[in-house]
């Protein structure tokens, strides 16, 4: 059986053409600052939150099986309600985003909470 294993990040990213050229040093001070990003709102989530929930979808047909994986950053659950949060930061002013700006960034959430939906 051939295995194939990719991450949702990369699915949407392919599927949605993100990412840009840059200089290892600005991607070095960005990956930084996004971690940073990252615990600061994770510190705001409540007690029963959950942060970087890992989650995975294994598809089997005829002789192939596809694993596709991730983590997500936030699970919270409001009003019985689920939320999927996937964190994003950003130089760009907020009067000058959209919702479909970047738009691997929602699909990459769209397939974690579909991902999440099936699995729990």
């Amino acid at each position: 059986m051939i295995q194939l294993t990719v991450s949702v990040k990369d699915i949407a990213e392919l599927l949605y053409g993100s990412g840009s050229i840059t200089s290892t040093k600005n991607l070095m001070t960005r990956a930084q600052e996004g971690t940073d990003i990252h615990k600061y709102w994770q510190n705001l989530y409540l007690e029963e939150d959950k942060k970087e929930v890992f989650c995975q979808l294994v598809h089997e047909r005829n002789d192939l099986s596809l694993t596709i994986s991730g983590r997500i950053d936030g699970v919270l659950n409001r009003e019985n309600e689920i939320i999927i949060e996937e964190i994003k930061s950003t130089h760009m002013d907020f009067d000058q985003l959209e919702i479909d700006t970047v738009p691997a960034h929602m699909a990459q959430a769209k397939i974690y909470a579909y991902i999440y939906s099936l699995t729990n």
